[in-house]
């Protein structure tokens, strides 16, 4: 869900598609054309692409060739793999092979990990929307200035946008199952990945064994919604956990005050900072306003790692000196707009979730640090913006009596565990395991994570699943200048 601080200008990634004008041989059956893998991946991956249609209706038209990666079971393997359902929305799925070193490592040992680029993401015609400036990814979609770049990448795309909704992905999603030859398969979705996972569920749920949801954003219920509330929340916790440590209240002794007296000031006037443009290691300088220091803040809420120095950061600011912070808040944008195409952000924000969103829930965003102009500023693109017709069904609850195992981290800024709760009320063989301490990203819980996914797809009853591990997690340590 991160992938809201990117904006700008936009390219077709990957030409994946055929020219409408091209009658393209799309077989009634869905069928797997093997391609090489890249050098890095092991001598054991499988790599090819699964073509459909664009316009899944009419079956007629461009197509997009949706580019998969297998990676074998390390082991004895089981017959139902896991399909990896990526973030954002508009991550795409074949950037997260590096989980078969973490997450699913233990589950890579019995079972064949599946990442499907999802239409609109990589090389299945990835639709890019990006920033020539570091300022541009920066500010963030919502971002006045960025508005008519924004536009006028979505009617330059090469892509019917109307079409690049979950729905019809998840039909795809279904089709690659099929040209593989897996009869059953596992979901494992995180962030957006999990609205993916659910919709597959309610899709496809007669070939689904079970489903691991890590961060749940479920359909009908825009996570656009909970950004200023739970970044409010999330903050709030940050400055009562540093309230208990003398090390770190000395740093912030007004607490919450200092986030408003920084804000103000960048009211008034923004401030210039200096970082390096991880793009290309130059020296830049940016003018930092009141809201692109709210967005810096709020990405920085998203892992506890980056959290803990945030207090010191935040005490630098109050003194006129943003660049630790700045410094942090640009490496993780810039990395995250390498990975996010924003031009299927968009098709799948704008067909799933603004529409959802009330005047109230822009007045909530204001009584926040993150503030509401973000969300009318999205209004705004949006309307110009084309989207998909969704199925009549398609925001209504998820019900499905597939095991389902469904996690969340109590400080995190957009995904909290009630999202998770609220699903769980439709799904009668779930779990809801809230991970203490931890926020959007696990880095202080992979390992208890990575037990408890490997545990729960071995045996899939959510009764019997151990999660002791979630009892002993803690937040980092703040980082205090001189080892204070």
């Amino acid at each position: 869900m991160v992938a809201v601080l990117l904006t700008g200008s936009c390219r077709g990634d990957h030409p994946t598609t055929n020219p409408p004008s091209v009658e393209p041989s799309v077989g009634s059956t869905p069928s797997a054309a093997d391609q090489p893998c890249p050098p890095s991946l092991p001598s054991s991956a499988r790599c090819g692409t699964v073509t459909v249609f664009e316009n899944r209706d009419t079956r007629a038209g461009r197509t997009i060739d949706l580019a998969y990666v297998v990676l074998p079971a390390t082991g004895a393997a089981q017959p139902d793999p896991v399909f990896v359902l990526a973030g954002g929305p508009g991550q795409a799925a074949t950037q997260l092979l590096v989980l078969a070193k973490s997450s699913l490592a233990g589950v890579n040992q019995t079972r064949d990990l599946v990442f499907v680029d999802q239409r609109g993401t990589g090389a299945s015609n990835g639709l890019r929307c990006d920033s020539d400036t570091l300022e541009g990814i920066l500010q963030g979609p919502w971002d006045d200035a960025n508005h008519e770049a924004l536009v006028k990448c979505g009617q330059s795309l090469p892509a019917d946008l109307a079409w690049y909704a979950t729905p019809a992905a998840m039909d795809d999603l279904d089709d690659v199952r099929v040209a593989l030859g897996y009869e059953q398969v596992n979901v494992w979705g995180g962030s957006y990945g999990t609205r993916a996972g659910l919709a597959y569920l309610r899709q496809h749920g007669e070939h689904v064994r079970s489903a691991v949801l890590w961060g749940v954003a479920p359909p009908g219920q825009p996570y656009l919604r909970t950004f200023g509330p739970q970044g409010q929340a999330a903050l709030e916790a940050l400055m009562a956990d540093c309230a208990t440590s003398e090390p770190c209240r000395a740093l912030l002794p007004d607490g919450r005050a200092t986030i408003d007296r920084i804000m103000a000031r960048l009211e008034q006037a923004p401030a210039r900072v200096a970082v390096t443009d991880p793009r290309d290691g130059s020296q830049t300088t940016i003018e930092l306003t009141a809201g692109m220091f709210a967005g810096g803040l709020r990405l920085a809420l998203y892992d506890a790692s980056w959290s803990s120095p945030l207090p010191a950061m935040l005490a630098a600011a109050d003194q006129g000196q943003f660049e630790p912070l700045m410094g942090l808040v640009t490496q993780v944008a810039v990395a995250i707009s390498h990975q996010i195409h924003f031009g299927m952000f968009m098709a799948v924000t704008c067909a799933e979730d603004v529409p959802l969103l009330t005047e109230a829930d822009v007045v909530a965003a204001d009584r926040t640090f993150v503030g509401g102009e973000f969300l009318r500023s999205l209004q705004s693109s949006c309307a110009q913006w084309p989207t998909a017709s969704l199925p009549a069904d398609y925001l209504e609850p998820v019900q499905s009596d597939v095991p389902v195992l469904l996690m969340a981290g109590e400080l995190d800024p957009v995904t909290p565990p009630s999202t998770s709760e609220l699903a769980a009320r439709t799904l009668s063989r779930s779990r809801v395991v809230p991970f203490p301490a931890t926020g959007h990203g696990t880095s202080n819980a992979s390992a208890c994570e990575e037990q408890l996914v490997r545990s729960f797809i071995a045996d899939p009853d959510p009764a019997r699943l151990d999660v002791g591990c979630t009892k002993t997690l803690q937040r980092p340590g703040f980082l205090i200048p001189d080892g204070g």
